[in-house]
């Protein structure tokens, strides 16, 4: 699902359902393209699942305003969606 709040200012959050163990990813990716963070990366059993992305990149600094993408994979698919950081 689409994660919320969006647009957000200090933190957002994501939250998928897997219905059986799988490998996921989610990563945060800047209008120009580039990996900043990831969130998740690793094997997760069935269930629901939470993560939360607080604006900041890989070294813990936080990231400027504007338009970002968060990419979610997880059972050979893929899904991409536009999430807007306002301070």
């Amino acid at each position: 699902s689409q994660n919320y709040p969006n647009p957000f200012n200090s933190e957002t959050r994501f939250i998928h359902t897997l219905n059986k163990p799988d490998y996921v990813s989610l990563k945060i990716y800047n209008i120009m393209g580039e990996l900043i963070h990831t969130v998740f990366e690793g094997n997760r059993g069935p269930g629901i699942h939470r993560d939360k992305w607080r604006g900041v990149d890989y070294e813990n600094q936080p990231v400027s305003s504007g338009v970002y993408f968060y990419n979610l994979n997880s059972g050979g698919k893929s899904i991409t969606k536009k999430m807007i950081l306002s301070k």
